[in-house]
């Protein structure tokens, strides 16, 4: 959908008949586009009514179920997917009104994954992730940052996990669930199941989920 006509049309015979020029394509190429809508204010434009006409179109929304099931397999900090579950509302803050400010998208999460890497503090700069994320979710980041030295010792939950602390604060207890999903190993796991089931139900079924 960012393409201007001309490309649009060049592209009709590839679609449709699979041919470069006088070249097939081979039989099991596999034909895929993607493109932002109109509405994005991402410069897409109309799509031609003969290109419609050659695809499947399927609108994709956003999950952030999904997503954090993607961040678990790619090493994304856990103090970020334990965020997304305790404010998943924070996965994607686009509005297409504002689009010229910094957002919160699973881009700009991969980019904060990033920094937080390559950065040896605790807690970034506020001002340095609203750069990424905007100065809203940034902020209430940050707080989430701060919340990780009020979390209880992992030894000390492996050690007595039926009686160790448990946090009022719902925060705490998502920020709690990141970090034993991070440090769990097959040796801990039952002593971190046992924790766990402390947990209301709702939590106990991301923290599965997380798990798993």
């Amino acid at each position: 959908s960012n393409a201007p006509m001309s490309v649009q049309s060049a592209a009709y015979k590839l679609i449709l008949d699979r041919m470069v020029g006088q070249h097939k394509l081979h039989p099991r190429a596999v034909i895929i586009a993607a493109g932002n809508l109109e509405t994005d204010n991402a410069a897409a434009q109309p799509m031609s009514s003969a290109l419609v006409s050659r695809f499947a179109i399927f609108e994709v929304t956003l999950n952030q179920k999904d997503w954090n099931a993607w961040a678990a397999t790619t090493g994304i900090d856990y103090r970020i997917t334990a965020y997304m579950n305790f404010r998943p509302d924070h996965l994607y803050t686009f509005n297409p009104n504002t689009a010229e400010q910094p957002y919160a998208c699973p881009r700009t999460w991969s980019l904060l994954d990033k920094l937080l890497k390559q950065l040896s503090v605790p807690v970034p700069d506020p001002l340095l992730m609203a750069s990424l994320i905007g100065e809203g979710v940034a902020a209430e980041f940050s707080t989430f940052l701060h919340l990780q030295k009020d979390l209880p010792v992992f030894e000390t939950i492996i050690k007595d996990p039926e009686n160790c602390q448990l946090a009022k604060e719902l925060s705490i207890r998502y920020a709690t669930m990141g970090m034993l999903c991070q440090k769990v190993s097959k040796e801990t796991l039952p002593q971190v199941i046992k924790f766990i089931e402390r947990f209301t139900e709702d939590l106990q079924i991301i923290a599965m989920r997380e798990l798993g």
